[in-house]
């Protein structure tokens, strides 16, 4: 198992815990597996939020995206990010989601998780929760 940092932006916990392999498709139908990038040496963060959000919001347009731009593959390429929309209130299509994140700028794989709890290795006690 890989090591894992995780850091939850609603609370002052910190804590470091193993890596649980996780596999996922994003909007444009691509397959994704967590092992496979850390494996491969590269950070990865795991970006849980959602529209209505917002210090997800002002994380994904001031920070994710300047880390995006410096660290993924147009920059130094050590980087690979995901955006998980969570919101569990109400299903979200595709296309909405497609449509806020290109709103805000996201210009990591997007992934949608419509009216589900997303995945139970990486809990969330506030949003955005991020995991690096």
């Amino acid at each position: 198992m890989v090591p894992l940092l995780s850091a939850f932006l609603f609370s002052s916990s910190l804590s470091a815990q193993m890596a649980q392999n996780i596999s996922f498709s994003d909007l444009d139908g691509v397959s994704h597996d967590l092992y496979e990038y850390l494996d491969s040496g590269y950070t990865v963060i795991l970006d849980f939020s959602y529209e209505f959000c917002g210090p997800c919001h002002d994380w994904s347009v001031n920070v994710g995206h300047d880390l995006w731009e410096a660290h993924g593959p147009d920059g130094d390429n050590t980087l690979r990010m995901f955006f998980f929309d969570v919101d569990l209130s109400f299903v979200v299509s595709d296309n909405d989601v497609a449509e806020y994140t290109q709103e805000w700028g996201v210009e990591c794989p997007v992934i949608n998780l419509p009216g589900q709890d997303f995945f139970p290795e990486y809990p969330a006690e506030g949003y955005p929760t991020i995991y690096h």
